[in-house]
Formats: C-alpha cells, structure tokens, sequence
C-alpha cells in the first residue's frame, strides 16, 4: 500500500477514535442541566450540519406532519394578510405549512377569500375568544392531538424577509435550530429575535401550560421561568442570523416585483416612522371597546395574581418559589409523577396535558371570559 494512503488512513482512524471517546463526554455534560449559553453554537461557521430530512423533505400528509407554523390572529386583517405574505415570499418550504389561528369576534380569517385561497394550509377557528394564554394553549392543543415534534409561533404584524436576497427563511431557521438543539437535548424553546419568531417544543408545552390567569403581558416571564424551572433550556442563539423580522405598524407597498434591497429599505422607513407609544395602533384602533374594557379588567386582575404566585413583582427569571399547585407551578402531583420528566412517550405526553387542561377546565370560572364580561 502507498505510504500516502497509509497516512491518510491512519488520520480517519484516529479522528473517528476521538469521535467516540468525546461524544460520551459532551452527551453526558449537556445532560446535567447547567446553564447553557446564549449563543450555543456559531451558526456562521461554512460547515453547517444538514437539516434533519424529516424536518424539511416531509410531504403535507396529515399521517407524516412533524412542524407547523402556526400565526394567533384577532384584529386587522390586511395586516394578518400582509404577514402571510412575507413568508410567501421568504420562504418556499414554510409558508405551505402555516396554519392561522382564527380568534376574532367575526372570524375574519376564515371568511376571508384571499386568505383561503392564499398559501396557508390551515385556517383553525377557536371555539370563544381566548386571551392571550389561552391561545398559546390552545396552539399546544393542536400540536399534541397531532403529535407534532414541535411547532412555530409567528407574529401577526411582523413583515420577514430572508438573511440574503436568494435565501429561503424556512431552510436557514431550521439549519438554525437544528444545529442549536442537537447541542441541546433538554431544550424546550427557541427565540428568534426573542420571539418575533419561536419555536415550542410540543413535549414541553404540554408538561408547562400557559396560566390561563396570567394575561398578557407577564404572561411570557411566568411561563418561560416555570419551563427553565422543570429543566429545559431556553435558547436565544439564532437571532440576526435566520431571518430578518419587522414589527409593522401600517400596511406598506411591496409586491412580488419588489427586490429584496428595496423591500429592506422600505420596511426599515415604516418602522422608524412609528412613535413607540403608537405602536399597537393598528391593533387598538380597530378594537371594539367592549374588548378594550375586557383587557382591562383581565390587566388588572392578573397583575394581582402574578404578584400573588411568585410573592414579587417583575418578570419571574427562575429559581423564585412558586406559590400555586401544577400545573399553574411546576410541582409534580402525586397522580402525574412524571409531569416534567424528558423521557416521556407520547401516550404519557397526552395523559399529562390531558390532566392539565381538566384542571384548566375545573377553575375555568376564575378567568374573566368576554362571554362574561360583556353584556347579552
């Protein structure tokens, strides 16, 4: 044999004996549940890990779905319609698997021609109108009775555009994603330009449910510190390098001709254009004051309740006793054992959130419904 090829081989061997002698070591640390940093991996490197096949190449047969991008709409349409759009544009693989979640008075959504007929694959109505939370839940709600691996939340007044002008944002957020949690075995949630974009481990969302009495905002801190409490990791470490996200204020004039610099330029003007105190208008102006009076009343209310649970105010980071039984708090009832651990099926998955929301079902009457509060 060449004395070149002898050398090469010896070089594979002893890669691979490597390989085998850290891999242990990396599994065994990730497994521990130390903090992890916010940038686990640096997704700039030209190496990049390929995309899990059944991530990207799955068909839409309803037996073969594993991920959904899902998008909560209640107000302004054309807004809702203009979000759809932008992921038309940006991405080939992910606007075919949007489904909306239709949680308007008139349920806009689903009369709306344009959007039936446009790329969204599903358009789901929600039985009354849900506050914020419950809407997250209601999302789990789909993703467990599907048994998708995991699911995507998308804004309903974001405008996103690809990293570059030839890129898809569906193939860069999953290479993302799947380089950040084959690092991360226990994770539980990732932020893309904190969560203009997210995508919710199904698993966790069933075992730590959104508090239902938590409206709003707060909602988010209350819910992601009992996640990292049950041991899951929160990772934040796409950011700019997977997509690029707009929060809209108005509806701006780009087309399918438009190019992608120009798309850039008109979007950055329509967001520094909006006063910060503005900036939900296009949300508020459209509101029926019914509505605005119930979201009051659910601030006030939850406010006291948040202070109640945690025995502070501010946003709940973690590691602070939580006063309230599971699943407003990650203690595990004697009858659900293993309501956070990471190595359930998905028959135990589906017990889990099953008693969840029977426990959601019993306390329903603690919860300010709109039913409720607005007059028949």
């Amino acid at each position: 044999m060449p004395e070149g090829r002898i050398i090469v081989i010896v070089v594979i061997a002893v890669f691979f004996g490597l390989a085998l002698v850290f891999d242990p070591i990396r599994r065994s640390i990730s497994n521990l549940g130390f903090p992890t940093p916010t940038t686990l991996i640096d997704t700039n490197r030209s190496s990049a890990p390929k995309i899990s096949d059944k991530w990207l190449n799955e068909t839409l047969d309803p037996e073969q779905k594993k991920w959904r991008l899902m998008i909560l709409f209640q107000h302004n349409l054309p807004m809702l319609e203009q979000a759809v759009a932008s992921y038309r544009r940006a991405s080939k693989i992910m606007a075919p698997r949007i489904i909306v979640i239709d949680n308007s008075l008139n349920k806009a959504a689903s009369r709306s021609s344009r959007l039936v007929k446009s790329v969204v694959q599903e358009i789901i109505d929600t039985p009354r109108l849900l506050n914020f939370p419950e809407l997250h839940n209601f999302m789990a709600n789909i993703a467990v009775s599907r048994r998708f691996e995991f699911f995507f939340w998308a804004h309903a007044d974001d405008y996103v555009l690809p990293i570059t002008a030839d890129g898809d944002l569906g193939v860069d957020v999953l290479t993302c994603m799947y380089e950040q949690i084959s690092a991360v075995p226990n994770w539980g949630l990732l932020l893309f330009a904190y969560d203009h974009l997210a995508a919710y481990r199904t698993q966790t969302m069933a075992q730590v449910p959104w508090d239902p009495n938590v409206f709003q905002y707060g909602s988010d801190c209350d819910v992601y510190g009992r996640i990292r409490d049950s041991g899951y990791i929160i990772i934040n470490g796409c950011g700019g390098n997977a997509h690029i996200s707009y929060d809209m204020n108005s509806i701006v004039n780009i087309t399918d001709s438009t190019s992608y610099e120009d798309s850039k330029v008109i979007l950055k003007a329509s967001v520094e254009a909006v006063n910060v105190d503005n900036r939900n208008s296009w949300r508020d102006n459209v509101m029926e004051p019914k509505e605005q009076q119930w979201r009051s009343s659910m601030l006030d209310t939850s406010s006291g309740y948040l202070k109640r649970k945690w025995n502070q105010d501010g946003c709940k980071l973690g590691g602070v006793p939580c006063h309230a039984n599971w699943p407003y708090c990650p203690q595990c009832p004697p009858h659900v054992p293993d309501c956070t651990d990471k190595s359930v099926s998905w028959e135990r998955i589906e017990y889990i959130h099953a008693e969840s929301r029977k426990i959601f079902a019993a306390d329903r009457a603690k919860i300010i419904s709109y039913e409720d509060f607005v007059p028949k």
